[in-house]
């Protein structure tokens, strides 16, 4: 009885961390990271850009600019690492970790995405729609075009990369989108409001007219004729009211 009580214990404590870990991993706030020969005798840093070629298995620092092939950054101490035989660099594939940086491609404020320079080991600002994108900045580097290379957090993944980057895309999109209905119905509005305001200063002005004229005709109307001056006048301001109405629905209203 006593060793299946232990048994049960060992099985639930198991179940805890691997719980722990699968939240930790979700929220990248984990680093996972994988050991790796590099092909070249360099020396190795925290937060190197590693690139892998498919095609030979092999992995080096990266010295191209938007290369595609980032495979992800060095770590000093990940947190989750998993070690294969013969290697001995950690990279970190995905989470957050150290990246160096520089502002050779403009200054890299939080938020931003990253891509592989041409100097070896070090991400830059990505150019708007690259598809080379691998990491979100978390911090700022603010030294633009002299090559001093800094140090930021990044979260590092470049599927997580590429899906902020749709967003800020479809983001951009849609503002874009929406640009011409909002001219479109800025000018109709105008159009209405501008005639609305030449209908009702033409109706004051023609029915003035007319009353004027036909009282020196009829001075017995006169009560008459006023009236109906007064009556035409009020009904272009309330026409004119609507027309004005319609033109503010016509600039809030959703489409």
């Amino acid at each position: 009885m006593h060793h299946y009580a232990r048994l049960c214990s060992l099985f639930l404590v198991a179940v805890l961390v691997y719980t722990v870990m699968v939240i930790a991993v979700s929220a990248n706030a984990l680093q996972v990271a994988s050991t790796v020969t590099l092909q070249d005798d360099v020396e190795v840093v925290e937060g190197m850009v590693i690139v892998a070629d498919e095609d030979s298995g092999t992995y080096a620092v990266s010295s191209v600019a938007s290369d595609a092939q980032v495979f992800g950054v060095t770590a000093a101490e990940p947190s989750l690492v998993f070690v294969t035989e013969g290697n001995r660099t950690p990279v970190v594939t995905e989470g957050i970790s150290l990246i160096r940086v520089v502002g050779s491609n403009g200054a890299i404020n939080r938020g931003d995405l990253l891509v592989s320079s041409s100097i070896p080991g070090v991400a830059m600002l990505a150019e708007e729609g690259d598809p080379s994108v691998f990491a979100i900045a978390l911090q700022t580097h603010q030294t633009q075009g002299d090559g001093e290379i800094g140090v930021v957090q990044a979260e590092i993944g470049s599927e997580r990369a590429r899906a902020a980057q749709a967003m800020l895309t479809g983001s951009a999109q849609e503002e874009e989108d929406s640009r011409a209905p909002s001219i479109v119905r800025g000018t109709i509005a105008a159009v209405l409001v501008v005639g609305a305001l030449f209908f009702i200063l033409y109706s004051f002005r023609s029915t003035m007219t007319q009353g004027v004229v036909s009282v020196g005709r009829n001075p017995k109307a006169r009560r008459s004729i006023v009236t109906l001056s007064f009556a035409n006048i009020g009904f272009a301001v309330l026409l004119c009211a609507i027309v004005v109405f319609i033109a503010i629905a016509i600039l809030i209203l959703p489409l």
